[in-house]
């Protein structure tokens, strides 16, 4: 992050530094990291903030990247209907329902992704038994699996990328405050 951003940020902010912020626990942004870094305080970020952020916090390549992988769910969406006509198996078409679950599932917020882990360690195995994406079975848990795993790829991706950023940014540490 350059001097010119930094200074936006803090414009943004409307503060010079962290310790003129109202409320902030910390007389200074290095004493905020090392709490942090010692696991005296924990730095919450919004998965959807670090993803729309990481232009800021990385490249605009990584955010990007990032926008491109969230097309994920759609993409297979697509293709479910592709190999649907392809195939002249309409079974495929319930591709669609499995890669909205798997989106589903791979939230941070639902309580049920641990059981989204498990389905997709599950459906993994099912592919790899089938030994075919075109056969309806492997397809419906290729779309579920592939989207859960890519989805939370991103998302852990893009909170590291916020995280790291914040923490080596006393301007993003007061504009997120």
């Amino acid at each position: 992050m350059n001097l010119k951003t930094e200074k936006k940020l803090f414009e943004a902010a409307g503060v010079r530094n962290v310790s003129e912020i109202k409320d902030f626990p910390y007389r200074t942004h290095s004493e905020f990291v090392s709490a942090v870094r010692s696991k005296k305080a924990a730095l919450g970020i919004e998965y959807t903030a670090a993803r729309e952020f990481a232009a800021l916090t990385k490249s605009s390549f990584a955010y990007n990247l990032i926008l491109a992988i969230s097309w994920t769910p759609f993409i297979l969406m697509f293709l479910s209907v592709i190999l649907a006509f392809y195939s002249k198996n309409w079974l495929t078409l319930i591709g669609i329902l499995t890669a909205i679950v798997g989106n589903l599932f791979a939230s941070p917020y639902n309580p049920a992704r641990k059981i989204g882990f498990l389905l997709t360690i599950i459906a993994f195995a099912i592919v790899i038994i089938n030994r075919s994406l075109i056969h309806p079975i492997g397809w419906v848990c290729f779309t579920f699996a592939s989207t859960f795993t890519i989805i939370r790829i991103m998302n852990r991706a893009a909170w590291n990328l916020a995280h790291d950023a914040i923490l080596k940014s006393e301007a993003l540490t007061a504009y997120f405050f």
